[in-house]
């Protein structure tokens, strides 16, 4: 059995709060959090927490500035969908996949309804 590890503990427990609805509370840990690690922190701790902390989802930054080329990266995700479990993650992930494309494809660049609150 793997030792806990309280600093992976308290980045899911903010992720569960934000995903609850409280993402200022969540986003106000993960800072707490990334202020305790600091720069010379567990690289994988600090890997993780910028993950929860940034908005990675490239091709919809670029289609919400509308750089509709974006589409260039919704080809490289359809093509590994299948490395995605299949769970409530890997169907948010399809769903908002899906979603994205669509609105690339009408030209919209307002938030989608799948984007992670910020």
């Amino acid at each position: 059995m793997t030792a806990p590890d309280p600093t992976m503990e308290a980045i899911t427990a903010a992720v569960v709060r934000g995903r609850g609805g409280d993402v200022a509370g969540a986003r106000s840990d993960l800072e707490a959090l990334w202020s305790e690690i600091g720069v010379g922190g567990d690289p994988f701790h600090r890997c993780t927490l910028a993950h929860y902390l940034a908005d990675l989802n490239l091709a919809d930054n670029l289609r919400r500035s509308g750089s509709f080329p974006a589409a260039d990266h919704l080809d490289r995700a359809e093509e590994r969908l299948s490395a995605l479990p299949d769970d409530a993650y890997g169907d948010m992930i399809r769903s908002a996949l899906t979603e994205l494309r669509r609105a690339v494809a009408e030209l919209r660049t307002e938030r989608l309804s799948t984007a992670p609150d910020s």
